[in-house]
């Protein structure tokens, strides 16, 4: 009888331990869920972020395209005035001589 109570009690203090290192290894798992969750929302609040960004550099460079052309065209024009302007003159040079 009394190896049979040395025994379970052996056995009590296994499953005591057994119990803490449950318990620990739970608290751990919520510290980890919850770790998860905040990085989850910051993830998808860079997320958004980044989505907003893309949405405005597609933006600009839209935008910077019909400026570029919008510029190209007004350096076209004043390349062909300079060029008129230039034609008439020699032109005008060799009416006068």
């Amino acid at each position: 009888m009394r190896q049979q109570d040395d025994a379970l009690g052996e056995m009590e203090a296994s499953v005591s331990r057994t119990r803490h290192i449950a318990v620990a290894i739970n608290e751990e798992v919520d510290l980890h869920a919850a770790l998860l969750e905040d990085l989850d929302d910051e993830t998808g609040a860079v997320q958004h972020r980044l989505r907003a960004a893309t949405q405005r550099v597609r933006q600009v460079l839209r935008q910077g395209s019909s400026n570029w052309r919008f510029g190209f065209l007004v350096f076209v024009a004043i390349v062909a005035a300079v060029f008129i302007l230039i034609l008439s003159l020699k032109l005008a040079r060799l009416g006068r001589g």
